[in-house]
């Protein structure tokens, strides 16, 4: 919904500002045309000269190209009326000295707003606009920032202005070089065909005039076309900054004579009531939910080091496990090498007897034969 409301509200913005600074383009090709038919009815005193020739005896561009000019001309003229009236009405005091801005929903500064709408001017309808802001609630700071946006849209709408009358000025010089190829291609096609059937000298010279003629209409379009895209694009760049600096005067003028008055809208002892303790509300959710942060932050770092501990207390216990199973195996090798130092005491006696010294006794036996 605010965003159709935003819409409505540029397009009121950029119909105000058609009807007030931008110009009916349907009035200026009117007027050009009359302008166009007003040269070359008093170029006709001039037809034997070289201004005669330039303007009748060049080909259509010619025709084209003084229309575009006399297209922009008009513009400029028109739009330098505008801005100068715009000007003159700067200059008075539109704000009276004895309202008071300090209650935005007073009866005066209503009636103030009113009257200013209804001003057909363009710095009275910026004034009705900021004042509207204001009444309808908003801060100076707020106001300040309609004032900035509203500054912005109406210098992109006055340069959007200024695009059709560039235009002709761009195009006029190629309608001057579109004469010059439409020259050069005549005087070359008519060299060629008195080439074929030139017999005597003045055929010759006919066809050299002819040729030069050519020539003629190729550099007097180009001629004209730079001189009057020149000409008509001085006054059209100074007008452009007389506007500029006409917006920049209506920024000025907001800001010193109007936005210096406005006054922060007062709350009554309710509301302000409920704002403090709306504040001090979200300020003590603000302060618990940092707490909480910080006490979430604690538990996992508390976490971390209980996780790296118990890492510590498993590797314990596997070193353990590791010991134990050595000791394990320590007490059955001792209970081997006891058994084997018992049976090395069994075997003691044994060995003993065997060490003695002893002596062997030959005994010769003789057997009876049967």
């Amino acid at each position: 919904m605010s965003k159709t409301k935003k819409n409505r509200a540029n397009s009121k913005q950029y119909k105000f500002f058609h009807d007030i600074l931008s110009i009916d383009m349907l009035q200026v090709i009117a007027f050009s045309l009359m302008l166009t038919i007003f040269i070359y009815g008093v170029s006709l005193v001039f037809i034997n000269s070289y201004i005669g020739d330039l303007l009748y005896k060049r080909g259509f561009t010619q025709y084209i190209v003084v229309l575009m000019a006399s297209s922009v001309i008009v513009f400029t003229l028109l739009k330098f009326i505008k801005i100068s009236s715009e000007w003159e009405k700067l200059s008075k005091n539109l704000i009276p000295e004895h309202i008071n801005f300090e209650n935005p929903n007073s009866y005066e500064l209503a009636n103030l707003q009113k009257n200013l709408n209804q001003n057909k001017s363009f710095i009275a309808i910026r004034c009705s606009r900021v004042l509207a802001s204001f009444i309808n609630g908003e801060n100076r700071t707020a106001v300040a920032e309609f004032i900035s946006d509203d500054s912005s849209f109406y210098t992109a709408a006055s340069a959007s202005s200024y695009v059709l009358p560039r235009i002709l000025i761009w195009a006029i010089p190629i309608m001057g070089f579109v004469g010059t190829v439409v020259g050069i291609s005549s005087a070359v096609n008519g060299f060629t065909s008195f080439l074929g059937r030139a017999e005597e000298i003045e055929q010759i010279k006919e066809g050299i005039g002819f040729v030069t003629s050519g020539l003629a209409v190729a550099f007097d379009t180009t001629l004209l076309a730079l001189l009057l895209s020149v000409l008509i694009m001085l006054p059209l760049v100074a007008v452009e900054r007389f506007e500029s600096r006409l917006l920049l005067a209506v920024d000025i003028y907001l800001n010193d004579h109007l936005l210096l008055k406005l006054k922060n809208k007062i709350q009554n002892p309710v509301e302000q009531l409920t704002t403090n303790s709306g504040q001090n509300f979200i300020e003590e959710v603000i302060k618990i939910e940092e707490a909480n942060i910080q006490l979430i932050e604690q538990i996992e770092l508390t976490t971390k080091g209980l996780e790296n501990k118990l890492v510590t207390i498993k590797n314990l216990q596997q070193s353990l496990n590791n010991d134990s199973k050595f000791l394990g195996s320590s007490s059955q090798l001792d209970r081997i090498l006891e058994r084997v130092s018992d049976n090395l005491e069994q075997l003691e006696p044994v060995l003993k007897e065997l060490s003695l010294p002893r002596r062997l006794i030959l005994v010769e036996e003789k057997n009876n034969i049967q």
